[in-house]
């Protein structure tokens, strides 16, 4: 929710994640120098400004995976504004849950084997009324899925579900589910 934006500056702090397991490899911010990838955040940067601390969280590396400029400033950027504006300006609660899929043979950052890069990404995020819970959602019996695909068409191996409204937007590829209230429809 809004609560968490504040007016402190992104640290540009990339930190290897203090929390990883023993002996496992730690992602540096050098992992991703000269790769052709943008760092890109799972958990956005500019939804964790009240205090630095805060915002330097989000720069461990475990919150941080390989995509292209076009994916991070585009339609993850774009989504990401979208959410940030539903919690700010209509005063949402947004949860959100965000990854990547990756090959069991990924390439990986500058072919160094230690930082996978995902074949492609995905973020959901339900919205809810201010101060309700992810409790709440189990609550609501409607809700819709909506595709929004380039041009028409799904990436090869892009999951799909029988039923679902597709709309065309020109450039990227997002996958969101929609939960309505009883009394909304979907235009």
């Amino acid at each position: 929710d809004a609560t968490h934006i504040g007016t402190a500056q992104r640290c540009e702090c990339y930190t290897p994640e203090p929390l990883r397991p023993a002996g496992s490899y730690g992602v540096v911010n050098f992992d991703y120098t000269g790769s052709g990838y943008s760092r890109g955040h799972i958990a956005q940067s500019f939804n964790r400004t009240v205090t630095l601390p805060d915002n330097a969280a989000t720069y461990f590396t475990s919150n941080i995976m390989p995509q292209s400029s076009a994916n991070n400033g585009g339609p993850w950027g774009d989504f990401e504004n979208y959410t940030t504006n539903r919690a700010r300006d209509q005063n949402a609660e947004v949860y959100v849950i965000a990854g990547g899929q990756y090959a069991a043979d990924a390439p990986t950052l500058k072919d160094q084997g230690t930082v996978a890069i995902p074949s492609w990404t995905w973020k959901v995020a339900v919205f809810l009324d201010r101060d309700e819970t992810l409790a709440d959602v189990a609550a609501r019996d409607e809700y819709a899925e909506v595709y929004i695909v380039a041009g028409g068409q799904y990436a090869a191996d892009a999951p799909t579900l029988k039923g679902a409204g597709v709309v065309a937007i020109p450039s990227w590829t997002w996958k969101v589910a929609v939960f309505l209230d009883r009394d909304e429809t979907l235009a």
